[in-house]
């Protein structure tokens, strides 16, 4: 085939070429997934456990703030909650310094202890039908698919590998660990937006996408987003939008 040359005006006869790609669209290289908020929310299950019980962490969580909540409310508090990490919200003065790693050793505790009950109570976010839409239907959408936590649990990986099997790829760990060798060509499905914050320090925004759920306050401070998006924005081009993680 002959190249193509621009019919354009001012431009009549100069040749161009189209650039090969191996992916169908932009930012489809890596889709990139956290997992809790997005594709479950184990700690809100783990949430109602507690309020059940509260006196079993109250050496290091005071829970009087939830007393007396039924399910609705207690939902209610969880999506309005203003830390993503659920303990935050209830640690003692003498642990509010606690890292959100250490955090999760209360959550594994729980997982230990009802592991299939956890997970059977737990229910499917938006996002799972959205991804397995795009596995079955539309495979070429993206190259390779990786939901991410923060801290490894099996109860994470054996749920996404019975959600998705090999599909997608689960890994844990810090985050620019995580995404030091993978492509920057990615969108990114985040419930924390501050890990947008992560992603410039990594310098990965530039021609990347960011999809963040709309429900969540822990995302925005004084009804603004915690990431200032409009400064990125002007100093990157990529792509920001939200989209509801919860269905109605």
């Amino acid at each position: 085939m002959s190249q193509p040359v621009f019919q354009f005006e001012g431009h009549e006869g100069e040749k161009f070429a189209f650039v090969n790609r191996d992916e169908m669209f932009y930012n489809s290289s890596l889709l990139f997934i956290e997992y809790d908020d997005i594709i479950k929310s184990i700690p809100f299950t783990v949430l109602s456990y507690i309020s059940q019980c509260p006196e079993i962490i109250s050496k290091i969580c005071d829970m009087s703030l939830i007393e007396g909540y039924g399910i609705e409310a207690l939902y209610e508090f969880y999506i309005h909650r203003k830390f993503p990490n659920i303990f935050r919200e209830f640690l003692l003065d003498e642990y509010k310094d606690i890292s959100d790693e250490k955090l999760y050793t209360l959550y594994f505790n729980f997982f230990d202890s009802a592991y299939d009950e956890i997970l059977s109570n737990t229910f499917e976010l938006n996002f799972v039908n959205v991804l397995r839409t795009a596995i079955n239907k539309n495979p070429r959408m993206f190259k390779k698919c990786i939901i991410w936590t923060p801290v490894y649990h099996d109860i994470y990986k054996n749920d996404i590998d019975n959600l998705f099997g090999s599909s997608v790829i689960y890994k844990a760990g810090n985050l620019t660990d995580v995404l030091k060798d993978e492509s920057k060509d990615a969108t990114y499905i985040f419930s924390d937006i501050t890990h947008i914050n992560d992603i410039n320090n990594m310098n990965r925004v530039s021609m990347a996408s960011f999809v963040i759920p709309k429900e969540y306050d822990y995302n925005f401070k004084n009804n603004e987003p915690k990431v200032d998006i409009a400064k990125l924005s002007s100093e990157h081009s990529m792509k920001f939008d939200y989209f509801y993680a919860i269905a109605d």
